[in-house]
C-alpha cells in the first residue's frame, strides 16, 4: 500500500464548500505524486464514490481536468481518515463508477463507465465499461468492453486512389448492458448490441454529412456474456485451446463482433489471454473452443 496524506471524514462531509473541495483535490494530487503536473485552476469537477469492503469502507475520488485527464484515486477508511491506497488509472472521461462483489474472492470489482471522443482515422465517439480488481495492493484491469460506438469516415481516407471522395460511411452501436449474479454470487455482464452501417452520398465537403443525409444499409444484433472466472481472475467470454501452443487460453474479445464488421472489416480474429497473463491476437482457425457451462 502506498503512503499518502489522506482525506479526513470532516473534509468529505464539507466537500460542497469550494475551498474544502480545492484542498481535497490538492491532497489527491499530492497522494498521486502529480501536484506539479496539474493546475487546480483547471479542475472541472470532483466526484466521490464509496463502497464497503471486507477491510473497511473505500472511497474513490475522481478529479476531472477535462477530456483525457480524469484521474481516479482509491482511499481506504482508517478511523476518521481515508488513507491513500493507489491510483486506479487515467481515463478520458469518467461517466459513472459502480462496485460489484466478487463473492468467491471476497472482494469488489470497481466498474468504470468511460466516454471517449477522439479521431483515430475517423470521427469516433465511444463508451467503454472497464473493470478493476485489487491484487497485491494494485488495481488490475479485468474487463474492457466497448458498449456504445458512433464512428464516421470518408472512404477516400482508406483508398486515396479511389474516385469516391464524396462517399461517407458510418457505424453505430448502442448496447443494453445488464448485470446478473451467477450461482456462486459473482457478476455476469450480458450485452445486447444493436449495430448498424450507414452511407451518405453526394457530399463533396470534407466535413461529416448531417445525420439525416445517411441511409442505413445493414444492421444486426450481437449477444455477448462476460462472466467472472476464478481460474483467470478476470471476466472472460469463454475458453479455448491455442492449437499452436496447445495451451488453454481465455477469450476476452471476438473482433468480428465489432460494429466495424458491417463495414467489411472482418478478419476472424480473437483477443485471448494465456496463463502468463499475456494478451494477444489469434486467428479463429488456430483456436479449438472448449464448451463452457456458466452457473446462473
Amino acid at each position: 500500500m502506498s503512503v499518502g496524506i489522506g482525506i479526513t471524514r470532516d473534509e468529505i462531509e464539507r466537500l460542497q464548500d469550494p475551498i474544502i473541495e480545492r484542498e481535497v483535490a490538492e491532497t489527491v494530487l499530492q497522494d498521486l505524486n502529480k501536484a506539479e503536473l496539474y493546475n487546480l485552476d483547471n479542475l472541472q469537477d470532483l466526484k466521490l464514490y464509496f463502497v464497503d469492503s471486507n477491510d473497511g469502507e473505500r472511497a474513490v475520488v475522481v478529479l476531472d481536468f477535462g477530456q483525457e485527464n480524469n484521474l481516479v484515486a482509491i482511499y481506504t477508511e482508517e478511523g476518521n481518515v481515508y488513507e491513500y491506497v493507489t491510483e486506479l488509472d487515467l481515463f478520458y472521461q469518467v461517466n459513472d463508477i459502480q462496485f460489484l462483489p466478487i463473492t468467491t474472492q471476497n472482494k469488489n470489482a470497481i466498474i468504470v463507465n468511460e466516454y471517449i471522443n477522439q479521431g483515430l482515422g475517423a470521427y469516433e465517439f465511444s463508451e467503454l465499461i472497464r473493470g478493476y480488481v485489487l491484487e497485491d495492493g494494485v488495481y488490475r484491469q479485468v474487463l474492457n468492453v466497448e458498449v456504445d460506438v458512433e464512428s464516421y469516415w470518408n472512404r477516400g481516407w482508406e483508398n486515396p486512389d479511389e474516385e469516391t471522395p464524396d462517399q461517407w460511411e458510418e457505424v453505430r452501436q448502442t448496447t443494453i448492458p445488464k448485470w446478473n449474479i451467477d450461482a456462486k454470487g459473482n457478476p455476469i455482464l450480458h450485452l445486447t448490441k444493436e449495430q448498424s452501417f450507414w452511407e451518405a452520398k453526394g457530399n463533396e465537403s470534407k466535413t461529416v454529412p448531417l445525420k439525416e443525409e445517411f441511409t442505413q444499409t445493414e444492421s444486426r444484433t450481437i449477444q455477448e456474456e462476460y462472466f467472472w472466472s476464478d481460474d483467470w481472475m478476470r471476466f472472460i467470454l469463454g475458453e479455448a485451446i491455442d492449437k499452436t501452443t496447445q495451451e488453454v487460453v481465455a477469450i476476452i474479445e471476438i473482433r468480428d463482433n465489432s460494429p466495424y464488421a458491417l463495414a467489411g472489416f472482418v478478419d476472424n480474429t480473437f483477443v485471448v489471454v494465456n496463463d502468463a497473463g499475456e494478451e494477444y491476437l489469434i486467428e479463429g482457425n488456430n483456436l479449438l473452443q472448449i464448451q463452457r457451462t456458466i452457473e446462473h
